[in-house]
């Protein structure tokens, strides 16, 4: 959703979906209803958004204007927790 227009949110899937996929994998249950699944995926929506910031941020410091090195690569992950693709995709994006 991101990638094609930043405005939207996890909040934007119909609920019809969520019920489907519930239903499809017999997960529906009284404490697995799309209500509950809709907050778990804002929330996790929510962390992918401040680790995308920080990416930023960490990113846009003068260490990491050039080519990145595989000690870099270690570093963003085991430091920041950013995988290689997301570093990747930020500093083309």
């Amino acid at each position: 959703l991101r990638r094609d227009d930043p405005s939207r949110s996890i909040g934007d899937l119909p609920e019809e979906l969520v019920r489907h996929t519930l239903d499809h994998f017999r997960q529906e249950t009284r404490e697995m209803r799309p209500e509950f699944v809709f907050r778990m995926l804002r929330e996790e929506e929510d962390r992918f958004g401040r680790l995308l910031e920080r990416g930023r941020q960490v990113l846009a410091r003068a260490r990491f204007q050039g080519p990145l090195s595989e000690e870099d690569f270690h570093y963003l992950h085991d430091t920041h927790g950013l995988p290689r693709e997301l570093i990747t995709s930020l500093r083309e994006g």
